[in-house]
């Protein structure tokens, strides 16, 4: 791990092609760069079947798979982070993209999956939850988080049923060096 946090240590603002499509990354969000990680392209695998469906990008960072959601015939998306920049960053992606999403609305929301800050706002329930999530360790990256990831992981998990719809689907990703005993105890 130590490689990738030097490497987001010198990262800048990039633009980066995914999917065949231009996105920008705040230097500050998690990148879906193929150089830095897989985790983002494996979780946009499982969004080849969301026509008509609705989507929850859960730790949506620069919106990526919000807008592939979108872009392949979701009925709703949502996206979601508790980062202040990376919902910036999603905006300013849906922006760049508004031609491309067929006029699809993408709902930003700043918060946590039972948290979301506007306290009016009521999340409901999805097909599809797609979370490629900072969740398996501490990193200095992300140090705007306060509760321990593993506490968060475990709540997320014990309650992630409240939030899918009848055979609805959850598909979690994460980085290969993330906490693979912590996951697997919290989970099985």
């Amino acid at each position: 791990m130590s490689w990738w946090e030097e490497e987001n240590q010198k990262r800048v603002d990039e633009t980066v092609l995914f999917n065949g499509l231009k996105f920008t990354v705040d230097r500050r969000v998690f990148s879906p760069n193929l150089r830095m990680t897989y985790s983002t392209y494996l979780s946009s695998i499982f969004l080849n079947n969301v026509r008509g469906k609705e989507v929850l990008d859960l730790g949506c960072g620069s919106g990526v798979l919000s807008i592939l959601s979108a872009k392949r015939g979701a009925s709703k998306v949502v996206a979601l982070d508790n980062d202040p920049i990376a919902i910036l960053n999603t905006k300013e992606n849906i922006k760049r993209h508004r031609s491309r999403l067929r006029n699809k609305k993408i709902e930003v929301l700043e918060g946590d999956i039972f948290q979301p800050q506007d306290e009016e706002v009521k999340l409901g329930t999805f097909d599809v939850i797609i979370a490629n999530l900072p969740i398996a360790f501490k990193s200095s990256f992300w140090s705007f988080h306060t509760q321990d990831y593993a506490e968060k992981f475990e709540l997320l998990i014990s309650n992630l049923h409240n939030f899918l719809k009848p055979k609805g689907r959850a598909y979690l990703a994460w980085a290969s060096f993330g906490n693979r005993e912590l996951i697997t105890d919290i989970c099985v």
